[in-house]
């Protein structure tokens, strides 16, 4: 019996205890003067980056072509090897033309003699007009015929018409080759252009001369820059996308065309507000943020409704709602209400933090990891 009693006793003390928990925890109720952990919202640099996937294409590139039929005498250079505009890539058999040029010039030669004799004719009275014209005309056809041998020479000399690399040949010396069959590439790698799709709900955000950051698996680690060369002049009708070209220097020639990059578009630089991320408290479609206020010679905490932007790392941009200095809440929120008055400690800066981070513990460095994030 004595027993039983003391086990109805125990249960109606544990029963009593858990009522007074949740009545101290359930909305409505707080703790008498809590303390809080407040930050400033600060000002600073933002710069939203957009995320995207994108191709390396050469600056330029140009097949080889014979413009004769002919067979290969000389390849000039070797796999891969690197050239100058203007040096000679490939000589094709021209042994016809040769002995071509040498009639020509031999034609020339003569017609120039016979026109030197019908002049010193003319000139002593005893030499027509007509021989002279005859001899000077033969002389212009003489030379526009050795003129178009020469030409038909040099299609036998093919040359670079720029800097750049020579891709891997498929034809060797001895080859007979068309007219237009390609012999070997030739691509200028010096810069790359990188192409990337872009959502058009950022259309407005594209700047050319924007900032570009570019990784590939290739090089682990390494961030190649660059900059937006020009934005497309319309937009994909079935993804909604704008093409976007950025240039990217490859002077060392680390990349490759055909490359699959990661591509970070840093756009719409400015300036903007931003508090610590857990400061936020999510309602519905609104967002609020505790901002801890002095009155009457106490601090207590409002609830203020937010409009936010971008985020990145550990804060986030608040277009509206607040001002540079407010002091907000990141830590304790849950156990305060509207106009309560509590004990607010300022939560110390860390080295490096200052106005120009964007808010305390904003890492100006922090890489987000999706679209429309600011970093």
């Amino acid at each position: 019996m004595l027993m039983s009693r003391t086990l109805s006793a125990l249960r109606a003390a544990l029963c009593a205890g858990a009522a007074a928990l949740v009545a101290a925890t359930a909305p409505g109720v707080a703790f008498a003067n809590p303390r809080v952990i407040v930050e400033e919202v600060r000002e600073g640099d933002w710069i939203t980056r957009i995320e995207a996937l994108g191709t390396l294409r050469p600056n330029a590139r140009v097949s080889i072509a014979a413009s004769v039929t002919g067979r290969i005498d000389i390849l000039h250079v070797d796999d891969g090897a690197r050239v100058k505009r203007g040096d000679p890539l490939v000589t094709l058999l021209h042994d016809e033309e040769k002995a071509r040029r040498e009639e020509a010039a031999a034609t020339l030669d003569e017609a120039r003699e016979q026109r030197a004799d019908a002049e010193r004719l003319f000139e002593r009275g005893v030499g027509s007009e007509t021989a002279l014209r005859a001899g000077r005309r033969a002389e212009a056809v003489a030379a526009a015929r050795l003129s178009a041998v020469e030409a038909q020479i040099a299609d036998h000399l093919l040359v670079a018409p720029f800097d750049g690399r020579i891709g891997i040949r498929t034809i060797s010396p001895g080859a007979t080759v068309e007219v237009g069959d390609d012999i070997m590439r030739l691509i200028d790698d010096h810069v790359l252009k990188l192409d990337f799709s872009v959502p058009s709900t950022f259309l407005n955000a594209l700047r050319p001369g924007d900032a570009i950051e570019a990784t590939s698996r290739a090089y682990p680690g390494r961030v190649f820059t660059g900059r937006v060369r020009a934005v497309d002049a319309e937009a994909d009708p079935v993804t909604r996308s704008v093409l976007v070209r950025a240039l990217i220097d490859n002077s060392d020639g680390r990349l490759l065309p055909g490359l699959l990059m990661e591509v970070g578009l840093l756009t719409d630089q400015r300036r903007a507000l931003a508090v610590n991320e857990a400061s936020l408290i999510p309602f519905g479609a609104d967002t609020f943020v505790l901002q801890a206020v002095e009155r009457d010679g106490e601090t207590r905490v409002e609830r203020v409704r937010v409009e936010i932007g971008a985020r990145r790392v550990g804060a986030v941009e608040i277009l509206d709602g607040l001002q540079a200095g407010d002091l907000v809440v990141v830590a304790g929120a849950l156990k305060v209400r509207p106009g309560q008055s509590v004990n607010a400690v300022r939560r110390r800066l860390q080295n490096g933090d200052d106005a120009e981070s964007g808010g305390a513990r904003l890492d100006a460095a922090a890489r987000p990891a999706s679209v429309g994030s600011g970093g």
